[in-house]
């Protein structure tokens, strides 16, 4: 594991029911200076000029066994310092 510094994806928030998901891409490319490969943030639906990107921060939807609410929150707490207010975490 290591850590990201990423100057655009910084700006997107955290939410348990995103609209995109972080993606590495191991590949080098020609839009990769470092030979290694990069991330990138892929829609998961369609995403208005208005709207806010969001990705979650704790696994991959679908993937990942779902965690309650509460479970959720105490970890995006625990880690990134937030109380979780998404529309999903709010529904349950």
């Amino acid at each position: 594991s290591g850590l990201v510094l990423n100057p655009i994806m910084r700006l997107c928030n955290h939410s348990c029911a995103p609209n995109a998901q972080l993606a590495w891409t191991a590949a080098p490319s020609a839009e990769c200076p470092c030979g290694v490969g990069q991330f990138r943030l892929l829609a998961l639906q369609d995403i208005g000029a208005d709207e806010e990107i969001r990705y979650t921060y704790i696994g991959t939807p679908g993937i990942d066994a779902p965690l309650s609410a509460d479970r959720r929150r105490a970890l995006l707490q625990r880690r990134w310092g937030f109380w979780c207010g998404c529309s999903m975490c709010a529904s349950e």
